[in-house]
C-alpha cells in the first residue's frame, strides 16, 4: 500500500513514516549562536523523533544542545525539554556523525499544539569551535 510503519519505544505509537513532517534548524557559525525558535505549528504534532548533526564538533568544554518547544512567550531557553541534552563536543558526538537524540518519557511534553515552537537552547559552556549545526525534529500530525 506504499506505507512504511514503524513503533517508537519511547511513544509507543506506529506511525506511517510517510506522513512524518520534517523540520530543521541550522547553525552555521555557532560561536556567535544564540537561544533560537526555528519552527511554529500550523496544526498539533508529536515530536516522533530528533537527529543531530555538525560538520565540527566543539574541541572541549561542556557544550550542550537541548531541543526544547516554547509555548507562548517562553524564551527559547525556558521552554521545555523535548529530550536529553545533546553533548556537542568531540568526546560525546564526532564531527559528521548523525545522532539521535534521546526523547523524553513524558509523552504529554512531545505534544506539539497549534501556535507552539520549537527550538534549541544552546548551555553549559560557550561554543568555540562547534559548527554546521544541523538539528531534524520529525513530527507526526496528531
Amino acid at each position: 500500500n506504499g506505507k512504511i510503519w514503524e513503533c517508537n519505544s519511547v511513544v509507543k505509537k506506529w506511525v506511517n513514516l510517510r506522513d512524518l513532517t520534517v523540520v530543521t534548524c541550522r547553525a552555521l557559525l555557532v560561536a556567535d549562536q544564540i537561544d533560537q525558535s526555528c519552527f511554529t505549528a500550523n496544526r498539533a504534532y508529536l515530536v516522533y523523533k530528533i537527529n543531530y548533526v555538525a560538520t565540527t564538533a566543539e574541541a572541549s568544554g561542556t557544550l550542550t544542545i537541548i531541543p526544547r518547544k516554547q509555548v507562548g512567550t517562553q524564551a527559547a531557553a525556558s521552554g521545555t525539554a523535548l529530550a536529553t541534552a545533546i553533548n556537542a563536543v568531540t568526546s560525546g558526538t564526532a564531527a559528521q556523525t548523525v545522532a539521535t537524540a534521546t526523547l523524553t518519557s513524558t509523552e504529554a511534553n512531545l505534544i506539539v499544539n497549534t501556535g507552539d515552537r520549537l527550538g534549541l537552547d544552546y548551555t553549559d559552556d560557550t561554543a568555540g569551535e562547534l559548527a554546521g549545526v544541523t538539528v531534524t525534529f520529525f513530527l507526526y500530525p496528531l
